[in-house]
């Protein structure tokens, strides 16, 4: 994805502050304001918690980022990629994107339920490999 044309087709300035944030959130994938702030403070300490939670509020409200609720926690954020499903380890709180046919899930409901989708944004619960004890 390319940043600097995901902000200019949404009419916003290009600027290293949001040029930095998109990509310390693509390099972790999902990511709490919390840590992109110790992020962006290790490669510009000038840039403020305002400065972050003000581009990353906009950039979720121009779809650029996706915030995802964690039960508990405080929400992440990830480059906005389309429908996906998430699981979330109940125990560390690792976040993972799993591949899924949202066109699939979108037809099963309206086969179904007669519903139409418009999105798809499941979240699935569990234990991830370190906290069950199968790193293998």
């Amino acid at each position: 994805m390319n940043f600097e044309e995901s902000l200019r087709s949404k009419n916003l300035k290009v600027t290293p502050q949001r040029m930095l944030l998109l990509s310390e959130i693509r390099g972790k994938g999902h990511v709490c304001i919390d840590e992109l702030h110790r992020l962006v403070k290790a490669v510009s300490p000038s840039v403020s918690l305002a400065t972050i939670y003000k581009n990353v509020n906009l950039l979720v409200e121009e779809g650029l980022l996706k915030e995802i609720p964690i039960e508990g926690a405080k929400p992440v954020y990830e480059i906005n990629i389309g429908d996906h499903v998430h699981y979330v380890c109940s125990k560390c709180g690792y976040v993972e994107d799993l591949e899924t046919d949202s066109y699939e899930l979108k037809k099963f409901f309206y086969e179904k339920y007669g519903k139409y989708v418009d999105s798809v944004g499941v979240m699935i619960k569990g234990t991830c490999r370190s906290c069950s004890g199968m790193n293998s």
